[in-house]
């Protein structure tokens, strides 16, 4: 009987032995890539009231980087970060947007555009084959705060009679000139013969080296050659402002009527760039 046994007992050793060499192992979770991040402002300082651009990559090679990236912002002085967007990673890692979150008014009023220094960051979310990732980038704004309304710089000044029988006198280009950003006043005194008439003198400001007398285009105050019209009264007379906001280097023209005397001043008051949370 024992004889018998043992070749039985044998066969199920062998089957137990060679069912467990062939049972699968499990497969150990592959790890996930480590993502190289950059972020940015395009504009690290930024007009108030204006968006700002944001613009990185998040990638761990040249492709397989797609998913999202969360766009978060912490005003100077604050400890939490809040989410104002969510922005598309391309399958290269890239990723662009503006963000014109803004803020709410104590009027209930929402504004959008910067208002605040403070911080950005980037939160790379990964995917099924990439690690998340995060980033920062400072942001200022600033604002153009005016430094001399009362004590302008002088640009040009003229004194001249139109004569009837002499149109050249009734008109002049002033030298090249260069402008900043701050607004350019024009203060004129003139006397006509005869008095009551309506007449008008006219002056403008031309962009780079032209000498050709421009005309009148109405509606068009705020373009170049920008145009500025006024009633020939008698007296002291404070005649407008022309050229708020712009660098340029040109000439003035101005152009006063038959029968008139005329004295013309431009000066220019200056701004200065006042950046956020800086001593001034």
């Amino acid at each position: 009987m024992k004889s018998a046994i043992r070749p039985i007992l044998a066969a199920l050793l062998a089957a137990a032995t060679v069912g467990a060499v062939a049972a699968p192992a499990q497969a150990a979770p592959a790890d996930k890539l480590p993502v190289t991040m950059t972020f940015e402002l395009v504009k690290p300082v930024v007009q108030v009231g204006y968006g700002v651009q944001v613009r990185g990559t998040a990638a761990a090679g040249a492709t397989g980087n797609g998913g999202k990236v969360d766009i978060l912002f912490k005003a100077l002085g604050e400890e939490e970060f809040t989410k104002n967007k969510t922005l598309t990673v391309k399958d290269d890692g890239t990723f662009t947007g503006w963000d014109t979150a803004g803020h709410t008014t104590d009027a209930g009023y929402h504004e959008a555009g910067a208002y605040q220094r403070g911080t950005y960051r980037a939160v790379y979310r990964g995917n099924a084959e990439r690690e998340s990732a995060t980033a920062e980038a400072e942001l200022g704004v600033f604002e153009w705060r005016l430094t001399d309304a009362n004590n302008p710089t002088d640009l040009w000044s003229w004194e001249q009679t139109c004569l009837p029988d002499d149109a050249a006198s009734c008109s002049v280009f002033s030298p090249r000139i260069t402008v900043d950003n701050g607004p350019i006043s024009v203060r004129y005194e003139q006397n006509c013969y005869p008095e009551g008439a309506t007449r008008y003198m006219s002056f403008a400001f031309l962009k780079g080296n032209s000498t050709v007398k421009p005309s009148p285009r109405p509606q068009e105050a705020y373009r170049i050659p920008q145009w500025v019209e006024r009633p020939a009264q008698e007296g002291s007379v404070y005649g407008g402002t022309i050229l708020t906001g712009l660098d340029l280097t040109g000439r003035f023209f101005v152009r006063i009527p038959y029968g008139c005397w005329i004295t013309v001043q431009m000066s220019q008051a200056h701004y200065e760039k006042y950046v956020y949370g800086e001593i001034s």
